[in-house]
């Protein structure tokens, strides 16, 4: 998937870099991803895409954009700083894993935990 690569080049980018040199590297991003936030438009797919594996349904265009592309998180109720910040503990992690929705399930099968909401996005 688009954001998988993203997600790992920027890591790739900032490794080596001082913590205020990546925060200042991710200033843009974020901001762009606010702007997105702002456009409130609905936009409906007609269409089931299956890869990268998006379903009929109404979207807005930064959520879209955070599934597909690259992991910028937005808050319209956070300030830029905090919005930096989420986005800055995300990438600047040396050591990340990704979990599918079946690997989680079948963690709590193995350790007879019932799952009693899942919320997949």
């Amino acid at each position: 998937m688009i954001r998988e690569f993203t997600d790992n080049y920027t890591r790739v980018r900032i490794a080596g870099l001082s913590d205020e040199e990546i925060w200042d590297s991710l200033k843009p991003l974020t901001r762009l991803v606010i702007e997105l936030g702002k456009l409130i438009e609905i936009n409906t797919l007609k269409d089931d895409i299956p890869f990268p594996g998006v379903g009929t349904r109404e979207y807005y265009l930064q959520r879209l954009f955070y599934w597909l592309v690259f992991n910028k998180f937005y808050r319209e109720y956070y300030n830029v700083d905090e919005v930096i910040y989420v986005n800055f503990a995300w990438y600047r992690l040396t050591n990340s894993y990704r979990q599918t929705e079946q690997d989680v399930c079948q963690w709590c099968v193995n350790n007879q935990l019932d799952i009693q909401v899942e919320n997949v996005q």
